[in-house]
């Protein structure tokens, strides 16, 4: 079985939750969809007026110098429409990622400053299956505990396309993580900023 294999009967639940409640969420913060700056552009066209918040920032100390990624507000996408995508050939990167997502927690580190230890934190990430799709329980049954997948493992489960779309959203912000000391994410709940490192 493949990823398309169970799409054709699901009743789009991935784009009924888009928002992840903040116990499922890094820091309990609570965000949306992920977009890259150009796709914001081209949702625009589609649907005038639509509602886009930032979702990652990046800067100094304190402050937000530059949003890198957006995020819908929305909990159901707005581009649903009987169950299916009405923009399915333009979805946005991380609707082609799904069921691979991006996890994000903060570990405390040493780190040596000056002849001094000072504990500080590192930001980790994992991509990994969302636990909402039922081809993500399905892998999990067939893989079990192993974290890493072959190609012949990607290519045999049919998610080619969702390992090339994470690895564009991973790769994005590390060159975002590397030029900048603070990252922030922005909270739908609060619409305030938190620094994530």
């Amino acid at each position: 079985m493949k990823l398309e294999d169970f799409c054709r009967w699901c009743n789009a639940e991935c784009c009924k939750t888009l928002i992840l409640k903040e116990d499922e969420n890094i820091f309990g913060i609570r965000c949306g969809l992920l977009l890259f700056p150009e796709e914001v552009s081209v949702l625009k066209r589609y649907r005038p007026g639509l509602e886009v918040y930032p979702l990652d920032g990046f800067g100094y100390g304190k402050t937000v110098r530059v949003v890198a990624t957006y995020q819908l507000p929305y909990n159901v996408c707005p581009f649903l429409k009987n169950n299916r995508c009405t923009i399915y050939e333009n979805r946005p990167t991380a609707c082609r990622a799904y069921p691979l997502v991006l996890r994000m927690w903060v570990v405390p580190s040493l780190e040596t400053q000056y002849g001094e230890l000072h504990l500080t934190s590192l930001l980790k990430a994992v991509v990994d299956f969302e636990s909402r799709c039922p081809f993500s329980r399905w892998i999990r049954e067939i893989v079990g505990t192993k974290y890493l997948l072959t190609k012949e493992d990607v290519k045999r489960l049919g998610i080619e396309e969702e390992v090339n779309a994470v690895g564009k959203i991973v790769n994005y912000l590390r060159d975002h993580i590397m030029r900048w000391d603070a990252h922030f994410r922005y909270d739908l709940l609060t619409h305030k900023w938190v620094r994530l490192r």
